[in-house]
Parts: C-alpha cells; structure tokens; sequence
C-alpha cells in the first residue's frame, strides 16, 4: 500500500516536471520566433518571455515550482 502511494507521487512529480519542460521550451520558441520576426531596435529590451516582476509567472527550471505557481 505504501509502495503504490509512493509510486504513485513519484510518477506524478515525473509527469509534472515534463509538462513544466515542455511550456519553457515553447515560452523559449515564441520568444525566438518573436525576435526573429521583429527589426533589431537600438532601445533595451528584455529577452526574457514571461514577467519577470510576476512570482509565480514560471516555474523554476528545474521542475519544482513554487507554493504562487499553482
């Protein structure tokens, strides 16, 4: 019983971790595909996707995201 109850977090952890890869990975595309498609300005811009003033905007890159993710 508690083998199954162990598996079982365990598997949802994996499948978590995968999910929160592939959104990262599509952010990261999007962003490219963005500064691909846009004329280089001479203005400071951020590369980065999301906002980064905004807890809990993305999850943390290794798969463990935070208690304001959710």
């Amino acid at each position: 019983m508690v083998l199954t109850a162990l598996l079982i977090v365990d598997m949802v952890r994996r499948i978590r971790r995968v999910r929160y890869r592939a959104q990262v990975e599509e952010e990261r595309a999007a962003a490219e595909a963005a500064a691909d498609d846009a004329p280089q300005a001479t203005g400071a811009q951020s590369d980065v996707p999301y906002d980064a003033g905004q807890p809990g905007s993305r999850p943390e890159a290794n798969g463990e995201a935070g208690p304001g993710s959710r």
